[in-house]
């Protein structure tokens, strides 16, 4: 998170990010926006890359560049635990003056609770471990739980879920980027939301809160809302010792689509 609030500190930075927020651009078709040379912008472009906000990818001689969304879970986190809901009345207020519509068009976000009987360490192993995590959820799973690192779900045949991890605290809070491959991605695409599971030790063993924030609408809200409830009802069954058997979302596409329909 240090490295990103420093590179997005130089203005010429923040500028970059913006020209190749949607489409990839070579180092010279970035400079001719601006009034450096071009081994400036080849140097800006490596503070990006190293703060993990740049992708670079070869074609033939050319090396291109693009804006990586998942660079800025971590400090998207850390600052919204500063955002008040006075100012957050006050950037909806200044969204819908600037709009000219008088509609606002901020993200939605979705959280369930989940009261688990079980302990937090083994909540947790089910969250955090790929073989662990197809017994409540997902076909096959590949999960490399490190700041950082990567994980590939197979929620259902065909349909993939993939991110990467911004905040990791053992048996206490798991942060990753959330979005989906392929055509189903074309409202949440990988890296457009942030899911945060909280889990909160009581008597009985578990509160599990998660949280997922950046849904694009409402209706993807609702559907994420049910399927998140659909899952962490059969976590809590594997947690506490049950088997919750095969997930009927699986084996059965129509009833999946009529229990997630917007």
């Amino acid at each position: 998170m240090e490295a990103v609030l420093k590179a997005i500190a130089e203005p010429n930075r923040r500028h970059i990010l913006e020209l190749i927020a949607e489409d990839e651009l070579t180092a010279g078709q970035i400079a001719q926006h601006f009034d450096v040379t071009r081994p400036a912008i080849s140097q800006h472009l490596t503070v990006l890359r190293l703060a993990g906000l740049v992708t670079e990818r070869r074609q033939g001689t050319r090396r291109l560049y693009r804006r990586r969304r998942q660079g800025f879970a971590e400090t998207k986190l850390f600052l919204e635990s500063f955002w008040d809901d006075r100012l957050r009345r006050l950037r909806q207020e200044a969204e819908r003056r600037s709009s000219g519509s008088g509609v606002i068009t901020e993200r939605v976000s979705v959280q369930r609770e989940l009261l688990v009987l079980a302990p937090p360490h083994a909540v947790w192993e089910l969250l955090t471990d790929g073989e662990m995590m197809t017994h409540w959820m997902g076909q096959s799973a590949a999960c490399d739980p490190t700041p950082g690192g990567s994980y590939r779900i197979e929620v259902v045949p065909g349909q993939v879920v993939a991110g990467e991890y911004v905040d990791i605290d053992p048996q206490r809070r798991l942060a990753f980027t959330w979005g989906w491959e392929g055509n189903a991605g074309h409202l949440v695409p990988p890296g457009s939301t942030i899911v945060v599971f909280d889990l909160l030790p009581v008597a009985q063993g578990t509160l599990v809160r998660l949280t997922h924030q950046d849904l694009p609408a409402i209706g993807s809200a609702g559907s994420h809302s049910r399927g998140w409830e659909h899952y962490l009802e059969r976590l809590a069954a594997v947690a506490a010792g049950g088997t919750p058997g095969p997930d009927p979302w699986a084996t059965d596409p129509e009833r999946l689509m009529t229990e997630l329909r917007p």
